[in-house]
């Protein structure tokens, strides 16, 4: 059985400190990893042989012989539909079904889409060279995030009216309990892309007994002090190709893959202000509220434009200024 390592170190004190625990588990499932569970394929090699061989021989006098060598079997039949399970990303398929070669083929698949071979330039040509590839992307994004000093926010929010009132706001700045914090954990996806510490939630959520105490103290030390230590919130910055066939930048979107601990304190705070954004956002805006949807302007667009194309009265006069509809 794993457990945190505490002799060195005092986990769940604060982010940080837990990180740097998760760090060292990491490394002793790696040294399980290896001497446990091994090479899954392997094994199966040479327990088809043993069992070939057993049957052949005497399949009476070895019966105790040959179901233990089943059992064994069923076993790594198992770990290695866990395994390309795991590397395929099928989350609709239930464990169990045996599709071992499915996930294998989708395993693979996905690694040559996720593979970026070459990349158009500016200039037409294509480039293959890796190191040049990532210069191209991060010039690429950095220019489309970068910030534009000649714009002050301030002169906006300075004047908004304050949408939060006193009894949301105390609500929302009230203490975590251990009940939010597990709530927020087991919300994740178990299989979901990991970040830079390679620990799914599935992980947590298997070993909650084990890591409860830990990951409930560090997150509640985090909302009481403010402070989140490097490395906690570091991120894995993955390339979604938007089309079937991405030639330039601008067809991928960028993600980032978050360490679980880094979710669980955003999933706190989201599910804390769930309940308030149907006041805090506008009618007019159609996302990020239950019940509407980002489509709804675009179709709302697509009726105005239809009414003004039908309509065969000469008193109305319509006319459609930047992409809105206005009556005038």
């Amino acid at each position: 059985m794993l457990r945190l390592p505490r002799k060195k170190l005092n986990p769940g004190s604060d982010l940080g400190t837990l990180a740097v625990a998760l760090q060292e588990v990491t490394k002793e499932l790696k040294v399980w990893s290896r001497e446990k569970f091994g090479h899954v394929t392997k094994q199966l090699e040479q327990l088809r042989g043993e069992l070939e061989s057993l049957e052949q021989a005497d399949p009476i006098s070895n019966r105790e012989a040959i179901l233990k060598t089943k059992q064994e079997l069923d076993e790594l039949l198992y770990r290695e539909e866990m395994m390309w399970l795991q590397r395929s990303r099928i989350s609709w398929l239930k464990e169990g079904d045996r599709n071992t070669k499915y996930f294998h083929r989708k395993a693979m698949w996905r690694a040559r889409k996720n593979n970026i071979r070459k990349l158009r330039q500016d200039d037409g040509t294509w480039c293959t060279d890796q190191n040049t590839m990532k210069g191209m992307a991060i010039n690429y994004f950095e220019q489309l995030f970068r910030k534009d000093e000649h714009i002050n926010p301030y002169d906006i929010v300075d004047l908004l009216e304050p949408a939060v009132l006193a009894q949301a706001n105390e609500s929302l700045c009230s203490d975590y309990s251990d009940e939010e914090i597990g709530t927020a954990l087991f919300q994740i996806g178990p299989l979901k892309a990991p970040g830079p510490d390679g620990l799914p939630a599935r992980f947590f959520q298997r070993n909650w007994g084990l890591v409860k105490e830990d990951v409930i103290q560090a997150v509640k030390e985090f909302f009481s002090t403010g402070v989140m230590p490097p490395g906690v919130n570091d991120t894995c910055i993955v390339l979604i190709p938007k089309v079937p066939h991405p030639e330039h930048l601008k067809d991928f979107r960028p993600i980032s893959l978050c360490n679980v601990i880094y979710k669980v304190v955003s999933k706190c705070i989201v599910n804390r202000l769930r309940p308030l954004l149907q006041d805090l956002i506008s009618p007019n805006q159609s996302a990020f509220v239950p019940g509407r949807m980002i489509s709804d302007n675009a179709l709302i667009a697509f009726e105005c434009l239809h009414a003004i194309n039908s309509n065969a009265d000469e008193r109305s006069n319509f006319c459609v200024q930047d992409g809105s509809f206005q009556g005038v």
